[in-house]
C-alpha cells in the first residue's frame, strides 16, 4: 500500500482521475471530432476550471470517507463515488471501439425487456453487496487499483487541452448596413430552409404534401415539387458542406483545420473553401448573406463571404449563453452520454432543453433577418424534425422518451417544423416580400433510420418569385446544384 505521509496525494490523484473519467466522453470528443464543439479559449478554461472544482470536492470526500472506522461503510460509499465517473468513461469508450450499433441494440432491447434487465441488475447488486461484506478491504483495493490503471488518462486529458489552446472559434458575424455600399441589388429575396433529417416519405403521400402538415402543403401548392431530388451526403457533416459548395464530394470526411478531407484512390486530398461557394456567388449578385445552424462552424468556415451569421454546437447549450460558466462543461458531457439507461435519464433532460434553445435562437435570427432592408440570401440549418423529440404542433413539452425513434415522435416534431414554416411565411406577408422571394425547402438526409439504402432521398420545394402554379418534377435532381442554380 502507499504509505501514509503519501495518502493525501494518492487521494487527489484519485479525485482527479475520477474528474477525467467524468469528463471523458467531453474530453474524447474534443479529441476526435472538435468540429461540433466549435472550440473557443474560454471553453477550456470553463473545462479546466470545472475539472479543478470536482478534484476539489472528490478529495474532500475521499478524505472524509478515510475516516470513517467501519469497512464495509467505507467501500459503500467509495464505490458509490467511482461509478458514474466509470460508467461515464467506460460506455464512450466502448463507442470509440466502434461498439456504438451494439450499445443502440442492447438498449432497445432492455427499453422492451425491463423486468429481465431489472432482475439482472438486482442480482448484480446483491453479489455485490455480498462481495462487500465478505472482503470489503479487497474490494477497495480493487478499486484504487482500477482508478490507478486508468489513471494515464489524466495525461491524455491534459495533453488534449493543451493541442486545443489555441483554437478560438468564431460563431459571431454582425456586418450592418452593407446594403448601401452594394452596386447591384437583385429583385427579390432569396431564403433557404434546411429542416434536418426532414424526410420525404413522411412529408409527402401519394405524391402531395400530407395534408396535416398544413403550412407545408400550402408552400408545395404554389412551387415545384421534386419527387427524386438527393443529397449530395448521408449525414449533416457530409452533406451540408457539398451542398453550400455546390459539389458533390465521395468519402468525406470532417477535419476542423481544412473543414473537411476527402479520400480518392488511397490519397488524401485536403480541400479549403472554394471562392465559388453560395455564399460568395449570393454577395457577388448583390445579396445580404446570412447563415444560421448548428454543429458546423458556419461562422468560421465562410467568415469573408457573409454579412451576418450565428453559429451553435453541442458545447453550451448550443452556445446560447455565451458568458463564462462552470456549467458548461457539465451539461455538454451530459449532452454526449449515451441516450441508454442509468446515463440516458439524466442525458435526456440535458439534450432536450439543448434542442429546445439552440432550435428557438436559430429560428429567432432566421425571422429577425427578414427585416433587413437589402435583398438576402438567408441559409437557415434548423436541426428538428431531427431527435431529440422534444416538440409538438404546440411547441415544447416534456417528452419522457425524447431519444426513442419512431413514428409518433417523428411527426409530432415534423408538425412542429410545419408549424416554424408557417411563421415565416407569415413574417413574409407581413413584410409583403413573400410573393416576390424565391423560398427553398429541404433537408440534408432522410429519416435515416426508417429509410436504410434511401438516406439521400430528401424532399426539395422551390418557390421561384411570383410563382402561382404547383409543378412536380419527377427526373433526378441533385440538391446542391439547384441551390447554386437559384443564385444564377
Amino acid at each position: 500500500m502507499i504509505p501514509v505521509k503519501h495518502k493525501n496525494l494518492l487521494q487527489a490523484w484519485l479525485a482527479l482521475t475520477l474528474s477525467i473519467l467524468l469528463f471523458y466522453p467531453l474530453f474524447a470528443t474534443l479529441y476526435d471530432n472538435d468540429i461540433i464543439l466549435q472550440w473557443r479559449i474560454q471553453n477550456s478554461l470553463e473545462l479546466t476550471a470545472a475539472v479543478a472544482l470536482f478534484v476539489l470536492l472528490l478529495t474532500g470526500a475521499l478524505w472524509l470517507i478515510d475516516k470513517i472506522s467501519n469497512t464495509i461503510i467505507r467501500c459503500v460509499l467509495f464505490f458509490l463515488m467511482f461509478i458514474i465517473p466509470f460508467i461515464s468513461f467506460f460506455i464512450h469508450f466502448l463507442q470509440q471501439l466502434g461498439f456504438k450499433n451494439a450499445l443502440i441494440t442492447f438498449g432497445q432491447y432492455a427499453h422492451g425487456h425491463r423486468f429481465l434487465v431489472a432482475t439482472i441488475g438486482a442480482f448484480c447488486g446483491a453479489l455485490f453487496l455480498l462481495l462487500v461484506i465478505r472482503y470489503p478491504r479487497k474490494m477497495i483495493y480493487a478499486l484504487i487499483m482500477v482508478l490507478l490503471a486508468l489513471s494515464p488518462l489524466n495525461l491524455l486529458a491534459g495533453w488534449t487541452l493543451w493541442n486545443v489552446r489555441n483554437e478560438n472559434t468564431k460563431i459571431v458575424i454582425n456586418v450592418p448596413d452593407l446594403y448601401e455600399k452594394k452596386a447591384k441589388t437583385p429583385t427579390h429575396n432569396l431564403i433557404v430552409l434546411l429542416f434536418d433529417e426532414l424526410s420525404y416519405e413522411y412529408l409527402y403521400k401519394d405524391g402531395s404534401i400530407n395534408r396535416q402538415y398544413v403550412k407545408f402543403h400550402r408552400l408545395s401548392s404554389i412551387s415545384d415539387n421534386y419527387h427524386a431530388a438527393t443529397s449530395p451526403g448521408n449525414e449533416t457533416l457530409t452533406a451540408i458542406p457539398g451542398m453550400l459548395m455546390g459539389r458533390r464530394y465521395e468519402n468525406i470526411v470532417m477535419k476542423y483545420d481544412t473543414i473537411y478531407r476527402i479520400t480518392k484512390d488511397n490519397k488524401e486530398e485536403y480541400l479549403k473553401i472554394e471562392p465559388d461557394n453560395l455564399f460568395a456567388i449570393a454577395k457577388d449578385k448583390g445579396y445580404s448573406p446570412f447563415a444560421y445552424g448548428t454543429y458546423l462552424p458556419y461562422c468560421e468556415m465562410f467568415e469573408q463571404y457573409l454579412d451576418g451569421c450565428r453559429s451553435f454546437s453541442i458545447y453550451n447549450y448550443g452556445n446560447v449563453e455565451t458568458q463564462f460558466s462552470l456549467f458548461n462543461p457539465i451539461m455538454t458531457t451530459l449532452i454526449i452520454w449515451p441516450r441508454l439507461g442509468p446515463q440516458g435519464f439524466i442525458k435526456n433532460m440535458a439534450a432536450s432543453q439543448w434542442q429546445r434553445r439552440q432550435t428557438e435562437q436559430v429560428f429567432h435570427l432566421t425571422l429577425k433577418t427578414l427585416d433587413e432592408k437589402a435583398p438576402v440570401f438567408v441559409f437557415s440549418h434548423i436541426y428538428i424534425p431531427h431527435l431529440p423529440f422534444v416538440f409538438n404542433r404546440n411547441g415544447y413539452y416534456d417528452n419522457n422518451e425524447p431519444f426513442l425513434q419512431n413514428s409518433e415522435n417523428y411527426q409530432r416534431q415534423l408538425e412542429y417544423a410545419d408549424h416554424l414554416l408557417g411563421k415565416v411565411i407569415s413574417k413574409m406577408e407581413e413584410k409583403g416580400i413573400f410573393e416576390s422571394s424565391e423560398i427553398i425547402v429541404l433537408s440534408d438526409h432522410n429519416y435515416r433510420i426508417m429509410f436504410a439504402g434511401r438516406e439521400n432521398h430528401i424532399p426539395l420545394i422551390i418557390k421561384t418569385p411570383y410563382q402561382k402554379i404547383r409543378r412536380d418534377r419527377f427526373e433526378p435532381a441533385h440538391a446542391e446544384y439547384l441551390l447554386k442554380r437559384g443564385l444564377m
